[in-house]
Parts: C-alpha cells; sequence; structure tokens
C-alpha cells in the first residue's frame, strides 16, 4: 500500500465515516444516561491510542482496523462534549459555546497540516501520529481528573428517568420520527453539504 488512489479514498473517508456515523447514535444516546465526561475521556483515550498505534501500522488491513477503531472512539465525543456544553451554559448561551466548541475542532484541522507537515519533514509521518495520539492520551486523564459532571438541566432529568424506562428499540423508532421531520431533514442535509465542501 502506498497511500495513494483509490485505497487512500476507501480508507480516510469510508471506512471511518461508517463507523462514526452509526456509532454515533447509540453514543448519543448513551450520553442521555450515562457520566458524560466520563464517557468523553474514555472516547478520548480510546481514540488516541487508535492515533498512536496507526504509527505502527505496516499493512493495508492494519490502517482498516484502526481507522474503524479511531472513528469509534471519535463518534463519542460530539454527543458527549454537546450534552456537557448544553447543562454547563444557560440557554442563551448555548449557541456561542457549540460555536466556540466547533472552532477548536477546526482549528485543530489547520493545525494537524501545518504541524503535521513539518513532523513529517523533520522526522517521519509515523510520528505525526505518535505524537498526536500521546497527547490525547494525557489530555483524557486530565479531563477525566478535572472536568466535572454538570447537574443535568430539569427537563433532561426528567428526561433521563423516563429514557431509561424505555426499551433501546423504541428509542430508535423515537430517534428516527424526529429525523424524519423536515426542519431536522434540511439540517441534516445542510450539514451533508457542509462537510462535503
Amino acid at each position: 500500500y502506498n497511500g495513494q488512489g483509490s485505497a487512500y479514498q476507501i480508507l480516510a473517508g469510508t471506512y471511518f465515516i461508517l463507523i462514526y456515523t452509526f456509532a454515533g447514535i447509540p453514543l448519543g444516546m448513551l450520553a442521555d444516561v450515562a457520566n458524560r465526561t466520563v464517557m468523553l475521556s474514555i472516547a478520548l483515550f480510546f481514540w488516541s491510542v487508535m492515533t498512536a498505534l496507526t504509527g505502527f501500522a505496516h499493512e493495508y488491513w492494519h490502517l482498516v482496523l484502526l481507522r474503524l477503531g479511531l472513528g469509534l472512539g471519535e463518534a463519542g465525543c460530539t454527543p458527549m462534549a454537546v450534552s456537557i456544553i448544553t447543562d454547563y451554559f444557560p440557554t442563551e448561551l448555548r449557541g456561542s459555546a457549540i460555536g466556540v466548541y466547533n472552532w477548536g475542532i477546526y482549528t485543530g484541522y489547520s493545525m494537524s497540516y501545518a504541524m503535521g507537515n513539518g513532523i513529517v519533514k523533520t522526522l517521519s509521518w509515523r510520528w505525526v501520529f505518535y505524537i498526536s495520539g500521546m497527547l490525547g492520551m494525557v489530555l483524557a486523564p486530565i479531563i477525566f481528573f478535572t472536568v466535572k459532571e454538570p447537574k443535568r438541566s430539569r427537563n433532561a432529568t426528567l428526561l433521563q428517568d423516563d429514557a431509561a424506562k424505555i426499551p433501546m428499540l423504541e428509542k430508535l423508532k423515537l430517534v428516527g420520527l424526529q429525523l424524519i421531520r423536515p426542519v431536522v431533514l434540511l439540517l441534516c442535509i445542510a450539514g451533508g453539504i457542509r462537510n462535503a465542501a
């Protein structure tokens, strides 16, 4: 494998997106009932280990498995983070807080290209994965020990109690019914167009 062509496109896109997209749904449901800061720390640590291990890959199938693991770990980030943000910030500041969170994501993307290129030229492509994986493995325990699980809003607490009583298939049906609402479909399409660009 030479890191180019359709094999790269499938590796970078399809394998990651499939598991990231579908794992996000049950992980989002977990965010409704679990300790989100613990789950966020676990997700960050897991995807950081997958990232660091990518530097050790020598075969294409190694990269495929690690990319799947990376998608699974990263799928837990946004449901947990946004759920935490909504309980840390009052209603009138939530949009701004989520905007700052998204700014952090894309700042990270930008820095990864700028810094990654320097690391590749100085060391090798493997070191990009070692370094970024190690940073996440250091950050995960910091989040675990310093970010406190916020008290869920009153409505969220009531919903949490009710959510624990609803069977998983029923929850999926309820989520599915919300997803086919025209306004939600339009938001999903707009988000897809933004990500495709």
